[in-house]
């Protein structure tokens, strides 16, 4: 079996070598940014191989040198109708748990910029791989969201405060940080991620069994990571993080009294207010949720927070004018309504 077959129209573009699937998100001039039809085409395409027994494993990438993805498109998420955002966001996090539990292993390169929807699609994966190139983060607190697409359920078992830390700062990761996290597991040099690729298309079997075999092919390419600045700072970070509070952290990182941290409060202070404050009270929540039920309060939050002109100002500001100056409302965390923070999750 060594069929290739494309769709340009859904930017999607997969093929099968031997025993292994792989699907490329296809949308290399905008960083392969997702769209609700890409997220169709892929599940329909890992509904299929989950049936096919000529498949025993499937990698997902990116096209491109600049990223697995960008992350959702946003541009038309803040211009489309509350219904079509979330006829959106359902699909986008059926797919994402669809990857988690689907029965064939998936293996992910998060090489290069791998964010929001991105981080969706390959940190749910059983063998979520990262590269030298890897930049990831979940930035939604920059533009009115919180980060969704399940990442909560990751952030929230983070190691001490580090997933606090990378949510409220909207903060890029190396691959090594992700692995610190736990956003990701496997590290690979990048001129080398064709080799497993390779290694799979011999096959690997089923079931347990498979998922060893796979794992020996990636060992086969994998390579110690280098030290993670987050596991480096990680005993200064939980305690400025010990009151997970944004203000809190924010005022434990003034009294510092040190440059970098002011730096480090500057950038959380500069993040959408209510998205800070509900991102608090998700982190909260996830803590004691299964990944289902993550993606329900994701499903929930996200589609009220869109609904909200933080997000649109958010995306105006970042995306479209570029002038990196969101005007927030309410402007400050001490403005914020515990009360309306309450109502994006369903509750009076």
């Amino acid at each position: 079996m060594s069929t290739a077959s494309t769709s340009e129209t859904q930017h999607v573009a997969w093929r099968t070598v031997g025993r292994v699937a792989e699907l490329t998100l296809d949308r290399e001039r905008a960083i392969n940014a997702v769209t609700l039809d890409m997220v169709t085409t892929i599940h329909s395409l890992l509904d299929d191989w989950a049936e096919d027994d000529r498949v025993e494993s499937i990698v997902l990438r990116g096209a491109g040198l600049r990223g697995f993805s960008a992350g959702a498109d946003i541009r038309w998420l803040a211009q489309a109708s509350a219904f079509a955002r979330y006829d959106f966001f359902d699909a986008e996090y059926a797919l994402d748990l669809a990857i988690a539990r689907h029965p064939k292993p998936i293996v992910a390169f998060m090489d290069g910029i791998t964010m929001g929807a991105g981080v969706g699609l390959t940190a749910h994966s059983a063998f979520p791989v990262v590269t030298e190139r890897s930049r990831v983060a979940m930035p939604e607190v920059r533009i009115g969201l919180m980060p969704d697409v399940g990442a909560n359920f990751l952030l929230a078992r983070a190691p001490g405060r580090l997933g606090h830390l990378l949510a409220y700062t909207a903060g890029e990761m190396t691959g090594q940080d992700a692995i610190a996290v736990g956003l990701a597991r496997h590290f690979v040099p990048s001129d080398w991620l064709d080799q497993i690729v390779d290694g799979l298309a011999g096959g690997v079997g089923s079931g347990e069994a498979g998922r060893r075999a796979v794992r020996a092919v990636i060992a086969d390419a994998e390579v110690e990571p280098p030290l993670s600045r987050l596991v480096e700072h990680q005993a200064m970070i939980d305690q400025d993080l010990a009151d997970p509070d944004p203000q809190a952290v924010i005022d434990a990182l003034r009294d510092r009294g040190i440059a970098e941290a002011d730096e480090l409060a500057d950038t959380i202070a500069g993040m959408c207010p209510f998205s800070l404050a509900v991102e608090r009270h998700a982190l909260d929540l996830a803590v004691g949720q299964t990944l289902e039920q993550v993606f329900d309060t994701d499903l929930r939050v996200c589609s009220a927070l869109t609904a909200r002109p933080d997000f649109r100002e958010g995306v105006r500001a970042q995306v479209i004018d570029k002038d990196r100056s969101p005007v927030w409302n309410p402007a400050r965390l001490s403005e914020v309504d515990p009360d309306d923070v309450r109502r994006v999750f369903g509750a009076a």
